[in-house]
C-alpha cells in the first residue's frame, strides 16, 4: 500500500486494542531486538510428527524429528496434568488397547510401558513387532536363514505363547481373527492357518518347494496360498473354508492353461484374491519374457511403424507379461480372464466381472495415459463383451463390495454391468473459478457400493449408486466455507493394473478438512451418519494431521503457520489446549510473517503468498525473491524449517531471516503460450506487491525448479525487471525437448507439450512458431538478467543438456552467467554436500546482485 507508514501506525494502533492487522507485515519493535538467524543456528530446528491416539482418548503420541537424526518420541496424557514421557532413540510405536504403549529400540528390543503404573518389560532382540491388541497378544519377529522368519507370539506381559520356526510370509484375515502363514522344513512347505484367540493352528497344505501369497476373501472366512510351478511345472492353489474346516486343492498341470507355458505368478508385486463366497479365486499368470524382435547386438532399429519407440519397447520385452485367471471352485477348472490382445485388467469389487484393456491399442498416441477399449468379461461365465471405447485407463474405478464401476466421461458416471445401465451423476451445482480444481476430486464410495460422497467445489454430496438421488451434507457455501473430501491411502485398495475406489463407512463419522473460501483460515469438522456436522477447529493457521479415540472423544491434531511453529492441540470434553509447541526458540529470533496476496489476471483473480521480513519498516525498501512454479498459494499456511538440506535449494525461511521478502505467486496457465502466461501472472503480482509493501522495484530476484526452472527462464527473456535469476534444473529448447526421449520412462516428450505441463496444446509441427517462442534459449539475447543455472550431471527426468545449451547461448553471448553442474546429482538432491553447497550457492548470488555482498565464485 502507498501510504505504508500511516498503515504501520494503524497496525500498531490495533495490536493495542488486541486486534490484528491483515494487510500489513510485522515491524520489529526497537525497545526488544531479537537474534539474526544464522546458518549455524539451522540445526536448532525439527519437525513435528504427529503419532496416534489411543481408543480410550486417554493418551496421544507425538514426534520431534531433527536433521543430525538425534529423535525424541513423546508419549502425553490428554486429561489431568498431561504428564509427558520424552523417548530417545525409539521407532515403530503403537498404542495397546487403553493403558498400553510399545516401541522398539535401538538395540531392537520391544519396550512395553504400563501407561497407568509406568511399569515396563523388555522383550527381544526382534527385527520387527506386531500388536495383536484383540488378543492382547504381540507378535515378535526374529530372522532366520535364507531369507526365512521366526515369530514368537507373547503376551503383553511377555510371556511366550506360541514359537514358530522358518515362516516364509504371513498374513492376518481383515478381521484380525486368522492369520495364514506359511512354514518351510526341508525342502517342503507347510500352509497353515492360526486362530488367534486360542493360538490354534490348521493345517491347510503341504507342498515342495514353498507356498506363497497367502490371501483372505473380503471377510475373512477363506484362507488360500499357491504354489508356482515355474521351477518343477507342478502349480498348485488350496482354500480352506475356515467354517467348515474343508480344504480345496487346484493342480494346475491338469489344465492347459498352466501346463507348461504359462504358471501362477508369486513375485512380490502380485496378487492372490478370493471371491466373499469363496466360490472363485484369482491369480497372476506369468510366461517367459518376450524376446525383443530385433535379434542384433551391433546396432538399435528404430522404426517410425512401431507402436513404441525402440527404448521403451526394449524395456516392456524385457519384463514377462502377467495375465489375470479365475479358478472356478464350482467346476474345478481355471481360465485366463485377460489375454494378449488385451492384457491389463482389474476386477469389480465383488469379483463377478472383470475389466481387461490393452494400454497400447492406440499407441503411438501423444498423451501421457493414452486411451483404450474397455471390454468385461463375466467370470462366472466366460462372455466376453466391448464396454467402452477410446478412454483413458486411469478414469474408471471399481467399487467395493458391489460390481458397479465409476468412470469420468464428461462427467462422472456409474455403470452397473450386471444390467448395462448408465447412471450420470451429473453436475451437481455451479463453480465458481476458485471451485474448478477442487472439483475434479475423485469421490468415494460408502463401504457397500449403495452411495458415492462427490464435492461441488464448496460442498459434500452423497449420491445413490442406484437411482442417482442426491443428499448434500454440508453446507459450507451459505458460511464462506468449503468442506473438502477426505483423503485416504488405502492399502488394500490395488486391484491389480489399477485400484477400487477409495471408500469410508458412512455409519461412522469421518473427519473432513475445512477451509475459507480463499484459504486464507482452515480447519476440521466431524460429519456423523445422521448428515450433522461438527466443526472441531478453524482459523488462521493450517491444521493438519487430526487424530481421535474410537468414540470421537477425545481429538488431537496440528495447527502451524509460517510465523507460528507446529503445535500438538488437544480437544477433549469440549476443552481445547494445547499440548506441545515446537521450537520454541523461534520466538527470540526475527522471523517474520506470511500474507495472502490477491491480484487480477485476464479478469480472474489469482493468489499468492508473501513472506515479510521482520525487519521490514516504512524507512528501507527490501529486496524481493519470487519463486515461481504454477500453484504455490495452498501452502500458505506451511511451516518452513531452516536448513542447508533443501532438494532445490529454494528456502523460505532462510532468505525471510536474511530480510528478503519472498513472493510464492500463483500462475494462470492458458494453453499455447507458457512463458508469456508466466511474465504476465508474475509482473500483476509483483505490481501489486511493490505498491502495497517496502519492496524495492531495483531489487527483484526469480528462482524456478524443474517447469518452475524453464518459467524462470523464459520470464527473464520477457522482462528486465529482475536483477538476478536461478533455473534449476529446467527446460530450454522446447524443440529439442519436445523431440527427445525422457531418460525415466522411455517415453517420447511430445505428450509435454501436446497434452501436458508444458501447455502449447499442438505438436511442433502444426504450432512451430509457439515452440520457437517458448524456447528461452531463442531469447537470450534479450536477456538482462544474471542468471545461474544448475543441475544434476545424472537428471533422469530434464536432461543436463537442456541446461547447457542456456548456458553456451548466454556464454556466446557475453552475458553474465554462471551453471553448477553437480554429478551424480538426478533431478532434485536429497541430504548430503550438494544440497548443502547448492543452497548456499544460491543464497550467496541473490546476496551478490541484490544486497550487494562479494562472493568469490560469482564473477
Amino acid at each position: 500500500m502507498k501510504n505504508w507508514h500511516k498503515n504501520i501506525r494503524a497496525g500498531l494502533f490495533s495490536l493495542l486494542f488486541g486486534l490484528v492487522s491483515s494487510s500489513s507485515c510485522p515491524v520489529l519493535g526497537q525497545d526488544n531486538p531479537k537474534k539474526i538467524l544464522e546458518p549455524k543456528d539451522y540445526a536448532l530446528w525439527g519437525s513435528l510428527e504427529m503419532g496416534t491416539m489411543n481408543v480410550a482418548g486417554t493418551h496421544v503420541s507425538w514426534r520431534m524429528r531433527y536433521e543430525d537424526g538425534v529423535d525424541t518420541l513423546y508419549v502425553a496424557e490428554a486429561s489431568g496434568g498431561h504428564k509427558i514421557l520424552k523417548l530417545a532413540g525409539t521407532s515403530k510405536e503403537n498404542f495397546i488397547g487403553e493403558s498400553g504403549f510399545a516401541y522398539l529400540t535401538r538395540d531392537h528390543m520391544v519396550t512395553l510401558i504400563d501407561l497407568k503404573d509406568s511399569k515396563q518389560a523388555k522383550v527381544g532382540p526382534v527385527r520387527s513387532y506386531e500388536i495383536l491388541g484383540d488378543h492382547n497378544l504381540l507378535l515378535l519377529r526374529s530372522e532366520a536363514q535364507d531369507g526365512l522368519s521366526d515369530l514368537s507370539f507373547i503376551s503383553l506381559s511377555g510371556t511366550e505363547k506360541l514359537a514358530l520356526k522358518n515362516v516364509r510370509t504371513w498374513k492376518s484375515n481383515p478381521e484380525k481373527s486368522r492369520m495364514a502363514l506359511v512354514i518351510e522344513s526341508g525342502e517342503n512347505a507347510e500352509g497353515l492357518v492360526l486362530r488367534l484367540s486360542d493360538l490354534k493352528l490348521t493345517k491347510v497344505a503341504t507342498a515342495a518347494g514353498t507356498l506363497e501369497l497367502p490371501a483372505w476373501d473380503p471377510k475373512g472366512r477363506f484362507a488360500a496360498f499357491a504354489k508356482s510351478g515355474k521351477a518343477d511345472g507342478a502349480d498348485r492353489l488350496y482354500l480352506l473354508d475356515t467354517a467348515t474346516g474343508s480344504t480345496t486343492a487346484f493342480e494346475g498341470g491338469t489344465t492347459g492353461l498352466l501346463s507348461g507355458k504359462r504358471h501362477i505368478a508369486t513375485i512380490d508385486a502380485t496378487e492372490l484374491s478370493v471371491r466373499e463366497d469363496g466360490k472363485a479365486a484369482f491369480f497372476l499368470t506369468v510366461g517367459a519374457a518376450t524376446a525383443h524382435k530385433q535379434k542384433d547386438s551391433i546396432v538399435e532399429i528404430w522404426n517410425s511403424a512401431d507402436k513404441l519407440v525402440y527404448p521403451l519397447q526394449r524395456l516392456r520385452d524385457a519384463v514377462p507379461q502377467y495375465l489375470l485367471a479365475c479358478w472356478d471352485l464350482n467346476t474345478g477348472k481355471a481360465f485366463l480372464l485377460s489375454d494378449t490382445d488385451t492384457p491389463s485388467a482389474a476386477l469389480t469389487g465383488n469379483k463377478d466381472f472383470a475389466i481387461v484393456w490393452d494400454r497400447l491399442a492406440y499407441e503411438p498416441h501423444y498423451k501421457f495415459e493414452g486411451p483404450s477399449d474397455l471390454y468385461l468379461l463375466d467370470a462366472r461365465t466366460g462372455k466376453k463383451s466391448k464396454w467402452l471405447s477410446k478412454i483413458a485407463a486411469d478414469s474408471f474405478y471399481p467399487l467395493v463390495a458391489t460390481d458397479k464401476i465409476l468412470y469420468k466421461e464428461n462427467g462422472w458416471k456409474v455403470f452397473n454391468p450386471d444390467s448395462g445401465a448408465v447412471l450420470d451423476c451429473g453436475i451437481i451445482a455451479p463453480m465458481q473459478p476458485h471451485e474448478r480444481l477442487e472439483a475434479q476430486q475423485t469421490p468415494f464410495s460408502d463401504t457397500t457400493g449403495k452411495y458415492l460422497v462427490l464435492t461441488d467445489g464448496t460442498d459434500l454430496w452423497k449420491v445413490s449408486t442406484s437411482d442417482g438421488k442426491k443428499t448434500r451434507l454440508t453446507f459450507g457455501r451459505e458460511k464462506g466455507m468449503a468442506y473438502h473430501l477426505p483423503q485416504k491411502i488405502n492399502p488394500d485398495g490395488k486391484n491389480y493394473s489399477t485400484f477400487f475406489l477409495p471408500s469410508f463407512d458412512l455409519s461412522q463419522p469421518i473427519i473432513l478438512q475445512t477451509s475459507s473460501v480463499d484459504g486464507s483460515s482452515t480447519g476440521y469438522s466431524v460429519l456423523f451418519p445422521n448428515r450433522t456436522v461438527k466443526d472441531i477447529a478453524f482459523g488462521p493457521l493450517g491444521h493438519s494431521n487430526l487424530v481421535t479415540d474410537s468414540k470421537y472423544r477425545s481429538v488431537a491434531y496440528v495447527t502451524q503457520s509460517f510465523s507460528v511453529p507446529a503445535s500438538i492441540n488437544l480437544l477433549r470434553n469440549n476443552k481445547r489446549e494445547t499440548l506441545f509447541s515446537s521450537n520454541p526458540h523461534q520466538k527470540a529470533y526475527a522471523w517474520g510473517k506470511a500474507r495472502l496476496v490477491k491480484y487480477d489476471v485476464r479478469g480472474q483473480e489469482m493468489r499468492g503468498i508473501l513472506y515479510c521480513p521482520d525487519s521490514a519498516d516504512d524507512q528501507q525498501k527490501h529486496p524481493l525473491v519470487a519463486h515461481i512454479y504454477e500453484i504455490q498459494s495452498d501452502k500458505l499456511h506451511k511451516t518452513h524449517l531452516p536448513s542447508l538440506h533443501n532438494g532445490a535449494g529454494f528456502n523460505v525461511a532462510n532468505l525471510v531471516t536474511s530480510g528478503y521478502f519472498v513472493l510464492l505467486p500463483d500462475i494462470r496457465h492458458g494453453i499455447g503460450n507458457p512463458g508469456k502466461d508466466a511474465a504476465e501472472s508474475l509482473n500483476a503480482v509483483l505490481d501489486r506487491v511493490i505498491s502495497d509493501y517496502p519492496v524495492d522495484p531495483a531489487r527483484l530476484g526469480l528462482v524456478g525448479h524443474s517447469f518452475g526452472g524453464y518459467e524462470t527462464a523464459a520470464v527473464i527473456g520477457y522482462s528486465s525487471r529482475f536483477k538476478a535469476a536461478v533455473m534449476g534444473a529446467g527446460m530450454s529448447d522446447a524443440v529439442s525437448w519436445y523431440l527427445s526421449v525422457n531418460t525415466n520412462n522411455a517415453m517420447p516428450n511430445f505428450w509435454r507439450y501436446e497434452n501436458g505441463q508444458s501447455r502449447i496444446g499442438k505438436s511442433l509441427f502444426e504450432d512451430l512458431d509457439n515452440y520457437l517462442e517458448n524456447s528461452p534459449v531463442l531469447s537470450a539475447a534479450k536477456i538482462q538478467t544474471p542468471l545461474l543455472i544448475w543441475t544434476g550431471a545424472e537428471d533422469r527426468q530434464v536432461q543436463p543438456a537442456q541446461s547447457y545449451a542456456m548456458h553456451l547461448a548466454l556464454r556466446r553471448l557475453g552475458k553474465p552467467c554462471t551453471m553448477l553442474v553437480y554429478p551424480n546429482e538426478d533431478h532434485s538432491f536429497f541430504g548430503g554436500d550438494s544440497s548443502r553447497d547448492l543452497t548456499l550457492r544460491m543464497q550467496q548470488w541473490f546476496d551478490h546482485y541484490l544486497k550487494g555482498s562479494e562472493t568469490d565464485w560469482i564473477k
